[in-house]
């Protein structure tokens, strides 16, 4: 017989399960309330954890590992020979042993992509790290020997430097002391850190496609129109994506200028302003 989760039922547990009905329930088959009450409080029955109650993986399941970096750091060892042995949770959809996949720039892509299009997003990366590429080709080759070994042409090593220059070290909130809100500097956390630097990158690397941007792009921008009317092409126009953005803030950042590097300085100037409040910290 199935119980209420379609667990295996032998009679001597339908047997001791009986006692925990009240004798002056009436029974209307074996679906009756309290026979199901009995059914899951017998700790017989296996009961999954689902949701926000815990994970679905019974306790002896352990993590497994995110890099090839932590295999090698274990490798040898007696930790690895168990590791091998245990049992080991599933790998998230979005784990990767590429030695080309940076985490950080896979998780900077997510912040730039709205909505969760993973295609859209692969596609804006992919052409990011294209402009990357071309913007620092064109310095490369303008640039004179001694300059040339000093230019990154990887443009993941761009991404990751950029993001790193722009990450704050304080953070503004409000705290609220009777009728009266201020903005009080705290420490910020590593994750809220590069997460207000990839904000910061993406803001700025949104501008208006308009002809008062093309000053900003320098290769590439002055595309045909791709309509005709009354039999011709339409003029040449300017066109910036995204991408063109991002990739010009990006290198921006990695020379420590551009419009993200300035508001990370316009913040910690207001937190620098706001250090007279600092107090007000402990009573939040």
């Amino acid at each position: 017989m199935l119980g209420a989760r379609g667990s295996l039922l032998t009679l001597e547990a339908l047997g001791a399960r009986a006692s925990l009905i009240p004798s002056n329930t009436p029974m209307v088959g074996v679906s009756a309330l309290p026979f199901r009450r009995g059914v899951l409080k017998d700790p017989s029955v296996h009961r999954g954890k689902v949701g926000c109650v815990g994970s679905l993986w019974p306790d002896k399941f352990e993590e497994p590992l995110a890099s090839r970096k932590e295999v090698a750091a274990i490798r040898g060892t007696p930790e690895y020979d168990r590791k091998v042995n245990v049992p080991i949770k599933a790998a998230l959809k979005d784990a990767s042993c590429s030695m080309y996949r940076d985490p950080l720039v896979t998780r900077f892509f997510n912040v730039v992509v709205e909505g969760g299009k993973a295609q859209l997003a692969e596609r804006i990366m992919l052409d990011t790290c294209r402009r990357i590429k071309e913007f620092q080709m064109e310095k490369f080759l303008g640039a004179s020997e001694e300059r040339r070994a000093r230019i990154e042409m990887n443009p993941l090593l761009v991404i990751v430097t950029a993001i790193e220059n722009c990450r704050p070290v304080m953070l503004l909130e409000k705290v609220k002391v009777g009728s009266v809100t201020y903005h009080v500097p705290t420490p910020v956390t590593d994750k809220r850190s590069y997460f207000e630097s990839m904000r910061w990158l993406h803001l700025t690397g949104r501008w208006e496609r308009d002809a008062s941007a093309a000053d900003r792009v320098v290769m590439g921008s002055m595309k045909p129109g791709a309509q005709k009317y009354d039999g011709e092409l339409y003029p040449p126009r300017t066109i910036v994506t995204i991408a063109d953005g991002l990739a010009k803030e990006l290198v921006d950042a990695y020379n420590l200028v551009g419009r993200a590097m300035a508001k990370k300085h316009e913040h910690h100037r207001q937190c620098e302003q706001n250090r007279a409040y600092a107090h007000y910290r402990r009573t939040k």
